[in-house]
């Protein structure tokens, strides 16, 4: 984040650094060096050369020191900053942790691919369902199908006692006709 104005408090013996997301107080003690009542500020200004993303200082001792508006933010406990630094450092131990592993995460893949599963296939028990044959329509509620097999949506599946087989012929249970 850019710093858009910095200036040096000597009372309350911090930094005031304005960015846009507002105002923060850095205090000198937090500063290295650190500027004292014997070493004081000769100059202060928003640095080009960190890409105005912080602020260098100059000590009449002829020390300098830098600080990042990051570091501002991070003193003062911005939750968006707290938010970011938090994420970027869950990153950094997910992909620790998969570099970490012994085999590949392609392992994990299945080997072979599956077809989809095809509703009129499988076993139903007990279970109401509107079928049809493949390609067969159904315009809604009593109306027959290309399949005069199946009637409506109160069809029921009969199977094998062992449940295992798929479905056999569909039949109605509620409506006399089908029997």
């Amino acid at each position: 984040m850019k710093t858009t104005s910095i200036v040096a408090n000597n009372r309350r013996r911090a930094f005031e650094v304005e960015t846009r997301r507002g105002q923060w107080l850095f205090p000198y003690s937090k500063a290295e060096p650190q500027p004292t009542p014997s070493v004081r500020l000769v100059d202060l200004y928003i640095d080009p050369e960190l890409g105005s993303k912080g602020f260098t200082y100059l000590l009449a001792s002829g020390a300098e020191g830098s600080i990042l508006t990051d570091n501002v933010l991070d003193y003062n406990e911005e939750p968006g900053n707290i938010r970011d630094l938090l994420l970027h450092d869950l990153t950094v131990e997910a992909l620790d942790r998969l570099e970490a592993r012994d085999h590949s995460p392609a392992r994990h893949l299945p080997v072979a691919v599956l077809p989809p599963h095809r509703p009129h296939e499988l076993p139903q028990v007990g279970r109401r369902v509107a079928l049809g044959a493949p390609g067969a329509r159904l315009r809604g509620r009593g109306h027959r199908v290309s399949d005069e097999r199946l009637r409506t949506s109160h069809l029921r599946l009969k199977t094998d006692s062992s449940m295992k087989s798929l479905p056999t012929t569909p039949t109605c249970t509620t409506c006399l006709s089908c029997r």
